[in-house]
């Protein structure tokens, strides 16, 4: 168990209800309390938008229908998230690279990306560099 996974708020986007529980209980075990899910990427801007500083992390997959992960990371940098985001697919690398160089354009954080099926190590080390980031941004060393 991670101690610093109890400050994170997390949530996951992905439309396949298996891998949105798979995750959530890897992210229960590691020690985060707050995770919310959502199977379509609009519903999850919903959230996002109601309350901007809810979640400082999103996993969120790029194959989705109805608005797929490409376009859910452009919308998050449109409405100015500043939490961290990782990406979880199973598509081919060099698009999962650009997806992540979009984002970054558009003002997202990305940590990284995740091949499905995420491991237990892959998860921790994403929640662990957004608590990084968190504490650097609450000490003033980010931007």
């Amino acid at each position: 168990m991670i101690e610093s996974a109890k400050r994170q708020h997390v949530l996951v986007v992905d439309d396949d209800q298996f891998m949105l529980e798979t995750i959530k209980q890897t992210l229960h075990h590691i020690g985060c309390e707050n995770v919310q899910t959502c199977e379509k990427a609009e519903h999850a801007l919903d959230l996002v938008n109601g309350d901007p500083g809810r979640f400082n992390l999103v996993f969120c997959d790029l194959h989705m229908p109805s608005m797929n992960g490409i376009e859910f990371l452009s919308t998050l940098g449109n409405h100015g998230y500043k939490g961290n985001v990782a990406i979880i697919s199973s598509a081919d690398q060099k698009l999962v690279n650009s997806a992540e160089k979009l984002a970054e354009i558009m003002g997202v954080t990305v940590l990284g990306s995740l091949e499905k099926p995420v491991s237990i190590d892959s998860m921790s080390e994403m929640v662990i560099r957004s608590d990084q980031r968190r504490t650097a941004l609450e000490k003033g060393s980010l931007s």
